[in-house]
């Protein structure tokens, strides 16, 4: 692997961190998660991915402001979506 390519994986690898596990942090409060046991972590880990995707299909830049939008409305989401 060249530098070329390094740089090129770094990038690739923040790019995911930033898109993904960033939103999550800031937008969905993840890293203020206390859940420990059982599979609440990766259940409640895998609705926030779900919920990320969702916006991202519907064109929503402003994560934290469509979660506020959303909070109480679930059918409003699945409507997006058709569902």
């Amino acid at each position: 692997v060249d530098a070329k390519q390094f740089l090129h994986i770094i990038r690739s690898h923040w790019r995911i961190e930033n898109s993904l596990h960033y939103v999550k942090d800031v937008a969905f409060g993840e890293d203020l998660n206390r859940m420990r046991t059982s599979q609440t972590p990766f259940v409640s880990s895998l609705v926030k991915s779900i919920a990320i995707n969702l916006l991202n299909l519907n064109n929503f830049p402003n994560k934290t402001l469509a979660r506020k939008l959303f909070a109480w409305g679930a059918v409003d989401v699945l409507s997006l979506r058709g569902l």
